[in-house]
């Protein structure tokens, strides 16, 4: 449908802080220019983004920028709880699965281990103002962290290995790809079955070279944007 559309192109806009936040929209009569379309599709787009909480009516006066969608900036390594401070969000984590199992092949070669070894596995629910954004299964090795437990996982992971354990994080190797969601992840984090997700891989590096913890997110790309920002170094050729 056009009004779908028209939102995505305007919730685009509002992330890239064309329409910034606190400010007005154009009015109806200038987007319905703009797109070619009626004034009643620029309004069903509208009220969608008002109900999703990015936009707000106010009568007589326009319609306003309330916030953004979820942003996640590649250009430093931050925890989510540090992303979530900094664009001045409540975000919260709700562990579902906790345990202790033997490592997986594909795991144990991510974090150098013996197969078979045992590894803490971890699956947590990421909120943002009370809305699942993201699924995140945790693996990371029992020995640099045999106090771990649900209730440091409810807070910041990377908190605990930086504050409590004193383990410094080096940098993490991630990658991205686009899936479908299954029925599994589409019930917990709230969207249709076949929404698309951005799933993104992370294993993280201490200073000492050591491979500590391998997570697989999956994001509500609908909700939650990435955005890069990649230093040039020219070559020469």
């Amino acid at each position: 449908m056009i009004y779908k559309f028209i939102a995505e192109q305007i919730r685009s806009r509002i992330n890239s802080s064309e329409f910034r936040v606190s400010e007005a929209l154009p009015s109806e009569k200038k987007l319905a220019v703009e797109f070619s379309v009626s004034r009643m599709t620029i309004r069903k787009a509208i009220e969608q983004l008002a109900a999703e909480g990015l936009l707000q009516r106010r009568h007589g006066s326009g319609t306003y920028v309330l916030q953004k969608n979820v942003q996640h900036e590649i250009h430093a390594l931050n925890s989510f709880a540090e992303n979530m401070h900094r664009i001045g969000r409540m975000g919260n984590n709700e562990v579902i699965d906790f345990r202790i199992i033997p490592s997986p092949p594909a795991i144990s070669r991510q974090l150098r281990l013996r197969t078979d070894e045992k590894i803490y596995f971890a699956r947590r629910i990421r909120f943002v103002d009370g809305k699942p954004v993201q699924l995140e299964d945790s693996y990371l090795p029992i020995a640099p962290f045999p106090d771990l437990s649900i209730k440091h996982l409810q807070g910041s992971k990377f908190a605990y290995i930086e504050d409590e354990k004193h383990i410094g994080i080096a940098g993490c190797y991630e990658a991205f790809s686009p899936i479908l969601a299954d029925s599994a992840v589409a019930r917990l984090l709230k969207v249709n079955e076949g929404s698309p997700l951005l799933q993104m891989t992370s294993l993280a590096q201490t200073v000492d070279g050591d491979y500590i913890d391998f997570s697989i997110m999956i994001y509500n790309a609908h909700d939650y944007q990435v955005s890069f920002y990649i230093q040039r170094n020219k070559l020469t050729l």
